[in-house]
């Protein structure tokens, strides 16, 4: 996405049930990004802030309203069947992609009869991976879940791929913990992560009032005294990345050096967080570990964050 809007760059990108606008690290370059496309596409079920950036908003399905398989953390393989048809104008979201290609003019790759077609060919395409999904089939998954790899149609599967003993010398896991970059002169760390009754980028939950929570920034209460803030109190966050300002919570059994910012909220944790800085392993963010400052707010107090971003969104154009 580093060369959106410039000669030769990336023109039009597709977003399939993601906010990166929300949830991507670096979350102001992200838009920044965003809006530079000639054409943002994107394929939900729910309004997003992302999907307010769009120039075409097509209504995809969800997980009860299509076909499909669900593989969880211990790699278990479980098959899901269409409960409900999608309403509307909604649809399957292959089909959406296999429409888009045709009407690009690219069609070869996207000819599906029917979705078993496409689930027999991801099927294929695993064989020999770490993540061996070649010898299921609907059949299969209709009688018995799986766990990875399954490299064979006889094959049981594999219950626990990782289980003791570990390829070590003493035969025990080995834990590495990676380099994390200094506190800088404030001596705060700041770490992102998620609410117990929030889900993601709060698409849906943040729609629900019985899921009804604020956005805050959580202190130790030592780390709000030396900074002369109480609880309620607003305060602005700053990192090299960004700034934010919300209220204050204090949570006793958090390390003082450490400010917690959940991710669920547009304009809050993910402002503050860089797509740069990669684990060497992984390659994901640095959700975890940002230096950051913390300085009462001296802004009017608004509901919400507070956030400048001047450029206005794009209104979208409803799809089909």
């Amino acid at each position: 996405m580093n060369t959106c809007g410039q000669p030769g760059g990336i023109e039009t990108l597709i977003v399939l049930g993601a906010n990166p606008v929300v949830s991507a690290a670096g979350a102001g370059q992200v838009t920044e990004r965003l809006k530079a496309l000639k054409h943002l596409i994107v394929i939900d079920f729910l309004p997003s802030e992302t999907a307010q950036l769009a120039t075409l908003v097509l209504p995809g399905s969800q997980w009860c309203e299509e076909e499909g398989t669900t593989t969880n953390l211990e790699g278990r393989v479980q098959r899901r069947r269409k409960a409900i048809t999608a309403p509307g104008a909604a649809r399957e979201d292959w089909r959406i992609l296999c429409d888009l290609a045709h009407a690009a003019g690219r069609p070869q790759g996207f000819k599906y009869a029917s979705f078993r077609d496409l689930q027999d060919e991801f099927f294929r395409a695993t064989r020999g991976a770490v993540a061996d999904y070649s010898g299921l089939s609907a059949e299969r998954l209709d009688r018995a879940s799986f766990q990875w790899p399954v490299p064979h149609a006889g094959s049981p599967g594999t219950p626990y791929a990782y289980a003791p003993t570990y390829p070590t010398p003493d035969r025990l896991a080995t834990l590495h913990l990676p380099h994390l970059p200094p506190a800088g002169t404030s001596g705060l760390t700041l770490t992102t992560g998620r609410l117990g009754n929030q889900y993601q980028s709060g698409t849906q939950t943040r729609r629900n009032p019985a899921l009804r929570a604020e956005a805050t920034v959580q202190l130790h209460p030592e780390t709000a005294r030396d900074h002369g803030l109480r609880a309620g109190d607003r305060v602005t966050l700053r990192t090299a990345h960004g700034e934010t300002t919300l209220p204050v919570t204090l949570s006793p059994g958090m390390r003082p050096d450490t400010v917690f910012v959940p991710f669920h909220w547009p304009g809050t944790a993910n402002l503050l967080t860089s797509p740069d800085c990669l684990d060497p392993h992984s390659r994901m963010p640095a959700f975890k570990s940002t230096s950051v400052t913390v300085h009462p707010a001296t802004v009017p107090a608004r509901d919400g964050p507070e956030r400048k971003d001047p450029s206005p969104a794009r209104p979208p154009r409803p799809g089909w």
